[in-house]
């Protein structure tokens, strides 16, 4: 089948918002939204700009800047091969691959596998991480900086379902957290040396939740969310800045910002304000709470998804807006958003855009794979880009809604 941020590293750069960029975990602003051109019909024969067999089983989601796509993939007996990869962006051809041994467990959920972290770059460097708690930077061109395994130095982290969560930049500092049954930490990274600038105790239970990197009142932190409530770390020295407690907390979804206000998303879903005096609960809703997508926040709008209804909510008030029943059964993959169009993942290998502008949502296409797909997509350019265990496709042109 084979044819032919940008995070700025001490902070967040303004290139970070260019929409030929999607250097991290959901995009550049990690809400999944994005204003590209993308068509509504897509798949194995239509509307591709290329196709690329994978050497490997992965979750993991393209990160892209510039001319240059990051991934990665897994392989082997036991899973133990790690495979980090550089694409071009306009014809998908490999630019190069690297293969690392594991150093940590492999066990894990079925449904997984070690390649599940996503990578994130600045358009200098890319950071890879896996399962395994083995963490390494490339030159973008390839060249191997450094390389970590956490799982030697720390033998009581432990892995026996698996870890997702991908690394994070801000203030010139690499966030990873390794949080599970075992010892668990949130790591403050040099990018530049890997060495450990800081750490902080976490609890020990699994979490499979992504940093957020964002920025309050001129500092930059790493919020994470978990089971049992949310905890901001200054990305600087790793101090805890501020804790919401609340129990059951949903360990999967990414926490997500907008206008002051980070989501967390548990029994429903909260609308949080951090302050000089704490955090203030906005709102909570019950209706907008998700299961496994991450939200997506555009403008004014919140878009959550519990199994196979997706909803829409006001971002001031938290009221539900409307509901939407999907032809599907699992959405492990977080929506993305494109010109009033959500892009829903759903594992079996259907991709359903629904229209989310105008008085009444509306599904506009319903694109099969034929494979399983699991992972997020990502987006940059006029192009959207998507993965599964055997193929990395590019998809562009075609008709769009109107």
């Amino acid at each position: 089948m084979k044819k032919l941020i940008a995070l700025a590293l001490f902070g967040v750069g303004t290139s970070l918002l260019a929409a030929d960029n999607w250097p991290q975990f959901r995009g550049p602003q990690a809400n999944g939204a994005t204003q590209a051109d993308l068509p509504d019909t897509f798949g194995p024969k239509e509307n591709v700009r290329w196709a690329v067999d994978l050497p490997g089983r992965g979750l993991s989601c393209p990160a892209i800047h510039g001319d240059k796509l990051f991934l990665t993939a897994s392989s082997g007996m036991d899973d133990t091969r790690l495979h980090v990869l550089a694409f071009d962006v306009k014809t998908g051809v490999k630019l190069w691959e690297r293969q690392l041994q594991c150093s940590g467990p492999t066990q894990c959920h079925p449904l997984t596998c070690m390649a599940c972290p996503t990578p994130v770059t600045d358009g200098k460097h890319v950071w890879f991480a896996f399962a395994t708690g083995d963490v390494a930077a490339f030159t973008v061109d390839g060249d191997l900086v450094w390389m970590r395994a956490l799982a030697a130095e720390y033998p009581k982290l432990a892995n026996f379902v698996g870890r997702s969560s991908s690394p994070v930049l801000a203030s010139g500092t690499l966030g990873m957290l390794i949080e599970n049954q075992g010892e668990s930490y949130l790591f403050g990274i040099d990018p530049l040396t890997g060495a450990t600038r800081w750490k902080a105790d976490r609890p020990t239970e699994n979490n499979w939740s992504t940093p957020l990197a964002w920025e309050r009142g001129g500092q930059w932190e790493f919020v994470v969310q978990a089971a049992k409530g949310m905890t901001a770390y200054n990305a600087a020295d790793g101090k805890a800045a501020w804790t919401f407690d609340s129990e059951k907390l949903n360990q999967i979804c990414s926490p997500v910002t907008h206008d002051g206000k980070i989501l967390a998303t548990g029994r429903g879903l909260f609308a949080l304000r951090p302050g000089e005096k704490g955090v203030e609960a906005i709102w909570k809703s019950k209706e907008l709470g998700s299961d496994n997508p991450t939200p997506v926040i555009v403008g004014d709008k919140i878009y959550a998804q519990g199994r196979n209804i997706l909803k829409c909510g006001d971002l001031t008030s938290g009221k539900q807006l409307w509901d939407l029943r999907i032809n599907g059964r699992q959405f492990w993959a977080s929506p993305v958003y494109a010109q009033g169009k959500l892009f829903l993942t759903e594992s079996s290998g259907k991709v359903i855009v629904v229209k989310v502008t105008g008085d009444e949502p509306k599904v506009i296409a319903t694109n099969d794979f034929g494979e399983t797909l699991l992972a997020t997509p990502a987006i940059a350019g006029d192009a959207i880009f998507f993965r599964s265990d055997k193929h990395l496709w590019c998809f562009a042109g075609g008709k769009k809604s109107s």
